[in-house]
């Protein structure tokens, strides 16, 4: 599970909770990348989730806000 603060991540509001079900690449693979797209699961704040989605997300932000498991 990530949580992407909003200022990291495109096309949403406030923070993004979301249960990664797959990611394109890595940041390992591609250390200068800027952005990554990720395919996932958002989980509200009331527990429930949602339908499937994709998220663009900075890869810094992952850097410091790794996923949690």
């Amino acid at each position: 599970m990530i949580e992407i603060p909003e200022a990291d991540y495109c096309y949403g509001l406030g923070i993004l909770r979301m249960r990664i079900t797959a990611m394109t690449v890595t940041p390992q693979e591609v250390p200068r990348l800027e952005w990554i797209r990720l395919i996932g699961v958002p989980l509200y704040s009331n527990e429930q989730e949602g339908p499937e989605r994709e998220a663009l997300i900075r890869v810094e932000a992952l850097r410091q806000h790794p996923p949690k498991r």
